[in-house]
């Protein structure tokens, strides 16, 4: 392969359909992907939870094996403790109470 051909290929990037799919198999609904070639933000609904998960990067979306990768990544960023959103959940846990 010459070193024109190696230049010619485009760098890889996080495809909204591949999270899609991903979340669809997974059991997902609601589901929403925005964002550019990069990162992308996601919403979706599973098992009676919303998600919003901000700046996926494809490092991280390549990584995921099920949803559970998905939501704790969520949990890390966007979460309580005990997985309840700061804001507008109210099953929070004792300590996420008395933290709010």
């Amino acid at each position: 392969m010459s070193d024109r051909d190696e230049m010619s290929y485009a760098d890889e990037v996080l495809e909204k359909s591949e999270v899609v799919y991903f979340l669809k198999q997974e059991g997902a609904d609601n589901i929403d992907v925005v964002g550019g070639e990069t990162t992308c933000d996601v919403t979706f609904d599973y098992d009676g939870v919303w998600y919003v998960l901000e700046d996926l990067s494809l490092e991280d979306f390549e990584v995921m094996s099920n949803i559970k990768d998905m939501i704790d990544m969520y949990d890390d960023t966007g979460t309580a403790c005990c997985g309840a959103a700061y804001d507008s959940d109210h099953r929070r846990c004792h300590h996420c109470k008395e933290a709010f």
